[in-house]
């Protein structure tokens, strides 16, 4: 409510709006990358809240960070567009991801999906344990 908004200093963007210049999210064009470039794993069937957060929040993060050598990710839609689908088609490349190696122990069961993708975890082992596409 209003309180909070003002007791805790943070306002609610209204919908369709973005912060700091941020492009909008995408959010169905994103799933619907994930569907094109990850076909094997579990679909996306539900468009929850926590997941349209996870989307915003790493799209954000693409369109505000640096890759290692100082240049931008992305800086407009098209761009963070063309992010994710090496984002996922990096994803597709590993192994341990997509199943393709033996599972023991707490990961016997354990599939890869979007929401996986977009923890930092995820992000993690899909920029720095995934060899750069040759």
């Amino acid at each position: 409510g209003v309180f909070s908004q003002v007791f805790y200093g943070f306002r609610r963007e209204p919908k369709g709006s973005s912060s700091a210049g941020v492009p909008t999210c995408p959010t169905q064009a994103l799933i619907d990358l994930y569907h094109e470039l990850l076909p094997d794993l579990p679909k996306v069937r539900l468009q929850t809240k926590d997941r349209a957060r996870a989307l915003q929040k790493t799209w954000a993060w693409c369109l505000t960070s640096k890759r290692g050598d100082g240049t931008p990710r992305a800086e407009t839609t098209e761009q963070a567009l063309e992010w994710f689908r090496e984002y996922f088609a990096r994803a597709s490349q590993n192994d341990f991801l997509m199943g393709r190696t033996l599972r023991s122990g707490e990961h016997a069961n354990w599939r890869c999906d979007l929401d996986f993708l977009l923890t930092d975890r995820g992000m993690k082992h899909v920029i720095e344990k995934t060899l750069e596409p040759a």
